[in-house]
């Protein structure tokens, strides 16, 4: 291993090494040669822990590449016409996450959408579902071609037409 943890007399946790991904537990990516003491209540994020911004919730799904996906509107957000995924979050810990998937009922159900900003540039997955209650959602504005072509493949399979727009070009597409 490149880093080193200790427990001292009194229970505190000392880390100390290379802090790739923010493994030393610090809120940061800054490699120590010397002992940090680590708030034990803040030491990392495990997987599938949720943070909740905007009337969406992210869980956390991969902390080596420190990722999140959408995997819920919250109630509040089910209130809104208009909803945007975020290209990167910050967890309790001061981590950030970048979105990287949108699941199954991640946008599903919103009910008055009719609006879906998307700013997460390295999406990596749009679940063919995601958006399979959204009556009333006509617009998908998204950052870039390839999140265009993932959003293409979620809404091809429901056979309801969207406009999906790339935000810097105005590049229109029905699908």
């Amino acid at each position: 291993w490149d880093y080193s943890a200790a427990i001292k007399e009194d229970g505190s946790l000392w880390m100390w090494g290379a802090n790739w991904w923010g493994r030393l537990g610090n809120g940061t990516t800054k490699d120590s040669n010397v002992p940090i003491k680590i708030n034990v209540k803040k030491v990392s994020d495990k997987k599938g822990d949720k943070i909740t911004k905007h009337g969406v919730v992210y869980t956390i799904s991969d902390t080596k590449y420190r990722t999140v996906s959408v995997t819920r509107l919250t109630k509040s957000g089910k209130k809104k016409t208009k909803i945007t995924v975020l290209n990167e979050v910050t967890s309790s810990n001061g981590q950030k996450y970048s979105v990287a998937a949108i699941s199954s009922k991640g946008l599903s159900g919103a009910g008055k959408l009719k609006t879906l900003t998307v700013k997460a540039e390295n999406l990596k997955s749009v679940a063919k579902n995601a958006l399979a209650k959204d009556k009333k959602l006509k617009k998908i504005d998204v950052p870039s071609l390839p999140v265009r072509k993932k959003f293409k493949k979620a809404v091809k399979k429901l056979g309801k037409k969207y406009s999906i727009v790339i935000a810097d070009n105005d590049v229109d597409d029905d699908v």
